[in-house]
């Protein structure tokens, strides 16, 4: 075999190998794509899941707690409504850090809990007894609202009991709340 032959082989064994090697980083590329979708689906139904145990908490904040005269109004029965509120709120501090953290995004989880959010948020006595008061703990719920509520009206979607926004009850701390988890971001 003469030299040119040789050459010719070696650069055909080199495309090929090229080829090839493409071929491996095209398939690893999609496995991984392929991977993360499936870790967000799995996620997506943890998450919707867990919002499924809040179920009396919207059931709760759309009977007995829809008007301030419902509300008990101290004692065992208020602290147990309180507790279970607070651990619908933490739930969506949760949604909130995902979405920062770019794990979801907004549409995803508007689809999915808007309009639980709004419900909740919105509620006149979850503000005047769980969020205002603790708002603090819960800054991150003050965020995803003004976020949540720009998003819809970019849209044009409407917004569950808009007439009791989150951001009326009190203004002046509701843009405290936002700023503060801003800084902290």
């Amino acid at each position: 075999m003469n030299t040119e032959m040789l050459t010719f082989i070696a650069t055909i064994s080199e495309i090929v190998a090229s080829a090839v090697t493409m071929a491996g980083i095209v398939f690893i590329a999609w496995q991984v794509s392929d991977t993360r979708r499936f870790t967000k689906s799995q996620l997506l139904n943890e998450l919707q899941r867990d919002s499924k145990e809040y179920r009396h908490v919207y059931r709760m904040i759309t009977g007995s707690w829809k008007t301030t005269e419902k509300v008990a109004s101290k004692g065992e029965e208020l602290e147990e409504q309180l507790q279970n509120v607070f651990e619908c709120l933490g739930f969506f501090e949760r949604i909130k850090m995902l979405l920062d953290n770019k794990v979801i995004d907004l549409p995803t989880a508007d689809r999915l809990f808007g309009y639980r959010f709004f419900l909740l948020v919105n509620n006149p006595n979850v503000q005047r007894l769980a969020l205002y008061p603790d708002g603090h703990d819960f800054t991150g719920v003050f965020a995803l609202h003004r976020q949540w509520s720009q998003h819809r009206q970019r849209f044009g979607e409407e917004i569950a009991h808009q007439e009791t926004d989150l951001s009326l009850h009190n203004p002046k701390q509701y843009e405290e709340f936002v700023e503060s988890y801003a800084r902290r971001s």
